[in-house]
């Protein structure tokens, strides 16, 4: 070995190989080399058929042939400065420039590389020896191991020094001064090679042992074989860059053309299935192949939701903006559980909750400069209104709920019209709130919510010694777009001390329009609130944004504080964490493709998209209005419409199947006071005016 780090100046030589070495077939990563390790794998005779070549930083790469041949190279060769790529395919001497003080990363490389430079010459790339058990120029020794105060040696055989159950340490003379010490790599990988491969013979007779140097100051530990193989992808740096600009442009591709493809996939339970393994793959394949099967698999298998002709459902639009903000946090791959685990990720968070209050125009009861209240964002409104559910509950039981559990909870009482969303009644059973404990609130004829039935439902379960709860109240409901009237209702709730929370999942984003602010009234008398960017916004899912303005009732249902999650600035109350406002304990950092979208983009697109599905809505209205064999079952003010066949339910339902066989549009079914609805959802980001009309016609023709 080397007895010190030194930088190699210009001009100087790479030291010489030893011997010779057969090369196997697998392949193994090798951390970090030098320029002289690189230059001195390059220069072999080329023998074989098969090449591949490694991305290195730097922009060089290297061949490696998988097939046996020598490697060899003069003491007086050295590396070329010039060159963007090293090869094999060049068997004469190298350009004599070059410059070899940075170090070369070599990503995934032959056995042989390990064989021939980890072990069989032992090139240790480190810092400093000393303390890492090699003396300068000269042999490993196993005497006079350091302390191990902390147990981190494993048990040492009493006789051969070696550590027991595992490979022995092996001496190897001819390291001697032929190691390249360069900078402060961390060692050679020996992952992938075998057990025996490892043990065999090498020049002279000798079993050679690959060896994990460790940088000065790590426990000064003795060199020892790695037990375990380390962490190691085939894909490159490089090679990620590559894969991503193609990945990204198979989205913009994809978005681009999604217009022209069936609305829905066409296929039958199973048919996916039967086109993929049975087992997984065994070795690594090219990205390529991967994207060719997202063609030819996936994508026949999708239902589009981006499609200007999806109709169905609900709107789930996405933005380029947004999906980069998306990649972003999966690149950054934070846990954003508590402050202390990425400060960034919660504060940015907290602020787009400000920022969406603020473009929004709500209440500012729900913005944490109130002191009171605050924001989060959640995977759905499902789950916010599952929290919601549980703030209540805890507060309508002065927290005892946490430590008594059912034994007070047998009079819980929650309300909720037949309009509101499953989820709601999903959310109270995971409370362990009954369905005899779920009262159905009456509705008028547009669907809402009647307050003065409120009102004496409530009255009625006080009188009898039972304990309203909870209101849920929908700011334009599923099945029709409906909006309960929540000045009125919200007002009868304070009287009787109950929580409200309001779902205003896919309408609340209609707030972001001046114009279509009247979503908001009487949003400053209730307790919780819900909408999702990712419906009618341009954000991808999940982001549903959830409020409240009464957090210490969120906290205290919510919050447990074990050892491991403890924190100076929880403690002293100057941070939030966000694990407390929510069901889960993990959580994605989701603010940054809201972050994204509203630098990028604004809320302007946004906007215009918003109010150009509001006057399609109407205009279709007008359409449907002029063909006598259809009615509307529903007010319309914003994207829904609801319709109906004259000729009854049967010729409804039988008009939807025959529409979406086409696979030209896509509509869902709802039913309103028994009566079968054609529901057109208009809000797809690619959603234009030929596109409705193009539907409309479809339906006029198949409806006789």
């Amino acid at each position: 070995m080397c007895p010190e780090p030194r930088g190699v100046e210009r001009g100087d030589v790479a030291p010489a190989l030893l011997g010779r070495c057969e090369l196997g077939r697998e392949r193994v990563g090798v951390g970090s080399l030098s320029h002289e390790v690189v230059a001195r794998l390059a220069r072999r005779a080329r023998i074989g058929e098969v090449s591949h070549s490694f991305p290195i930083e730097g922009e060089r790469r290297v061949e490696q042939h998988h097939s046996c041949h020598q490697l060899g190279m003069a003491e007086c060769e050295i590396l070329h400065h010039g060159a963007t790529e090293v090869s094999t395919d060049d068997y004469g001497l190298l350009v004599p420039e070059h410059v070899v003080n940075e170090r070369v990363h070599v990503g995934t490389v032959g056995k042989h590389v390990v064989e021939s430079v980890g072990t069989h010459i032992a090139v240790a790339e480190a810092a400093k020896i000393g303390n890492d058990h090699l003396e300068a120029g000269s042999r490993q020794r196993f005497d006079d191991l350091p302390e191990d105060s902390l147990g981190l040696r494993p048990p040492m055989h009493t006789e051969k020094r070696h550590p027991t159950e595992t490979l022995p340490y092996v001496r190897n003379p001819n390291a001697v001064h032929r190691g390249v010490m360069h900078r402060k790599a961390m060692g050679i990988d020996i992952t992938g090679i075998a057990h025996d491969d490892l043990l065999r013979p090498h020049s002279g007779g000798r079993a050679v042992c690959a060896m994990n140097v460790l940088p000065s100051g790590v426990g000064a530990l003795p060199l020892r074989p790695m037990p375990y193989p380390s962490y190691r992808t085939d894909m490159t740096p490089e090679q990620f860059r590559t894969n991503g600009h193609a990945l990204v442009d198979w989205i913009a591709d994809y978005l681009e053309r999604v217009g022209s493809l069936p609305v829905t996939s066409g296929l039958n339970p199973g048919d996916v299935r039967a086109q993929l393994p049975e087992h997984p793959p065994e070795d690594p394949e090219p990205f390529s192949r991967v994207l060719d099967d997202l063609d030819r698999i996936v994508v026949p298998g999708l239902t589009h939701w981006q499609h200007p002709s999806f109709f169905a459902y609900f709107p789930a639009n996405n933005s380029y903006a947004s999906i980069l903000g998306e990649l972003a946090s999966a690149g950054l791959g934070v846990q954003g559980m508590s402050w202390v685990t990425s400060p960034a990720c919660t504060e940015l968070e907290s602020v787009m909750l400000d920022w969406m209050a603020e473009l929004l125009d709500l209440p500012p009861t729900f913005r944490f400069s109130s002191g009171r209240g605050g924001g989060v964002i959640q995977g759905s409104a499902s789950e916010a209104t599952l929290c919601a559910i549980l703030a209540a509950r805890w507060l309508a039981t002065n927290g005892t709920v946490n430590h008594r559990g059912s034994d007070v909870m047998g009079g819980l009482v929650a309300y909720a019209t037949s309009q509101a969303h499953a989820s709601v009644e999903k959310g109270l059973r995971i409370a362990g709130i009954g369905s005899e404990f779920i009262r159905i609130v009456p509705h008028d004829h547009h669907y809402a919510m009647v307050p003065e039935a409120l009102d004496e439902m409530m009255t009625n379960d006080r009188n009898t010694g039972l304990i309203p709860f909870f209101v849920n109240l929908t700011s334009g409901t599923t099945s029709s777009l409906a909006f309960d009237p929540i000045p009125r209702a919200a007002h009868v709730a304070r009287l009787h001390e109950v929580w409200v929370h309001v779902d205003a999942a896919m309408a609340g984003i209609a707030a972001l329009v001046p114009d279509h602010r009247w979503v908001n009234n009487g949003l400053e008398l209730v307790d919780s609130y819900a909408t999702n960017p990712h419906k009618w916004m341009g954000i991808n899912f999940d982001c549903d944004l959830f409020w409240t303005a009464h957090r210490n009732a969120l906290l205290g249902a919510l919050s447990i504080l074990p050892e491991y999650l403890r924190s100076r600035a929880l403690e002293e109350q100057h941070a939030i964490d966000y694990r407390d406002w929510q069901i889960g304990l993990g959580r994605r950092f989701r603010a940054l493709k809201l972050w994204f979208a509203l630098r990028c983009d604004g809320v302007g697109p946004a906007q215009s998209m918003i109010q150009r599905h509001v006057a399609l809505t109407q205009e279709l209205a007008d359409w449907v209005h002029a063909d006598g064999r259809f009615r509307i079952l529903a007010p319309h003010p914003l994207n829904l419409l609801c319709i109906a066949h004259r000729d009854g339910n049967e010729a409804t339902n039988a008009l939807i199947e025959r529409v979406n066989a086409t696979r030209e549009a896509y509509f869902t079914r709802t039913v309103l006071d028994q009566t079968s609805a054609m529901r057109w959802s208009i809000g797809s980001r690619l959603t234009e005016r030929r596109h409705v009309e193009r539907a409309w016609s479809l339906v006029q023709e198949l409806a006789d």
